[in-house]
């Protein structure tokens, strides 16, 4: 509807939801999960930070999901949407994760998360997770990612800021990607030459609008 983050993923029988736009978005996020995912249950859930352009949708987003295997977001003690879906799908079975606890291989979390023998995922170090006493996570705190299938790597780090950027450049020894997902809608405050020149994509998605005045009708 307007500048705001969703990405889903299907990969045979595994489904993948990053984000859920504004509270509006969530409506449209719905429809393309109620399309194909046909057994109503979410494979994987991510939640890259806590602004309203990434999670306020999500209760929308998660209508007709009756279950989730494995939630990994941006950790925190969780509030609004974050704790809304630990609190409603955790008790159903739900494994969930923290960024913080991913990287540091706390609380049972592993940096490594394999969906099918063939199809995983990492959890990068930005040095900028937030801990689990900790409540909010703005852009530069954003879970960072790349998923792994055969020879095909998708990078996706929310609205990363040119600051936590290099502070992963630091921590981590980044390979080229196929697919780099642009942090914070293409900002020119972040996806630094530094970070394109390392991953070296051939492509690039942007999830951007024209930034008119947000109206849910």
């Amino acid at each position: 509807h307007i500048y705001s983050d969703s990405i889903f993923i299907k990969k045979g029988n595994v489904e993948i939801l990053i984000d859920s736009g504004y509270e509006y978005d969530g409506t449209f996020v719905n429809k393309v999960i109620t399309e194909h995912c046909a057994d109503n249950r979410l494979d994987l859930l991510m939640l890259s930070h806590s602004d309203g352009d990434h999670i306020d949708g999500l209760k929308n987003a998660l209508s007709t999901v009756e279950n989730i295997s494995l939630m990994v977001d941006y950790g925190g003690s969780g509030t609004g949407n974050a704790l809304y879906a630990r609190e409603t799908y955790i008790p159903l079975g739900m494994q969930y994760h923290s960024a913080y606890d991913s990287v540091n291989k706390l609380n049972g979390a592993t940096d490594v998360y394999y969906l099918t023998e063939d199809f995983y995922f990492e959890v990068l170090n930005t040095g900028n997770y937030i801990k689990n006493t900790e409540s909010s996570a703005g852009n530069g705190k954003s879970l960072t990612v790349i998923f792994y299938y055969k020879d095909f790597k998708f990078f996706t780090g929310g609205d990363l800021t040119t600051a936590s950027e290099a502070d992963l450049l630091r921590n981590e020894d980044l390979p080229e990607v196929t697919l780099f997902k642009a942090h914070h809608h293409g900002s020119h405050g972040s996806n630094s030459q530094a970070l394109l020149d390392k991953l070296n994509p051939k492509a690039v998605a942007i999830s951007a609008a024209r930034a008119i005045q947000y109206q849910a009708k």
